[in-house]
């Protein structure tokens, strides 16, 4: 699918099968890193993946990626922010890209960021967080101070439980 940055998103919807407090979230992402900004936030991060309250992006995750390639991962809990990774990846050089998020929901978990298969970065909790009630979406958020994503998504895949950096490898090369 192309979204074009403006009005574009794919919803999961808010529930699950099997949904528990660990998972994966993984998807194939082309982007040239050009959309449209507001300035609200610098560097302007789109959004690849969020499930998370609309004001503050309380209660939940969110993973976005900056015109630089440079991937951001928020976690929060009601009052704010308990785990975060900013990694210089590369991802928007117009070409696939595998964006891969192992996350557990407990205090003192990791949660694990990974791109074309290999571990680029992780985030220790420091404190239990859950998901809002809100809905998975793809290239949009539900909060307006996140940009549009503007690209090309492909084959975006929720797991109820980890994947091995092995699994995650292999979906690099064969497919998920």
């Amino acid at each position: 699918i192309f979204l074009h940055g403006i009005d574009d998103l794919v919803n999961l919807g808010n529930s699950f099968t099997g949904e528990g407090s660990k998972g994966t979230l993984v998807g194939w992402f082309k982007t040239d890193g050009s959309w449209q900004t507001d300035g609200a936030i610098s560097p302007d991060y789109a959004t690849l993946f969020a499930r998370h309250d609309t004001a503050g992006s309380l209660n939940g995750l969110h993973v976005s990626v900056a015109p630089d390639g440079t991937i951001f991962v928020e976690v929060k809990d009601a009052s704010g922010r308990v785990a975060e990774i900013t990694v210089s990846a590369g991802i928007t050089d117009n070409k696939w890209h595998q964006v891969a998020l192992t996350y557990d929901q407990a205090s003192g978990s990791t949660q694990s960021l990974y791109v074309d298969g290999a571990l680029i970065a992780t985030a220790t909790v420091s404190g239990a967080w859950n998901f809002s009630t809100n809905d998975l979406r793809i290239g949009s958020s539900n909060d307006a101070v996140w940009e549009q994503y503007e690209g090309d998504v492909s084959d975006i895949r929720y797991y109820s439980r980890h994947l091995t950096a092995a699994e995650i490898s292999d979906g690099v090369t064969n497919g998920l």
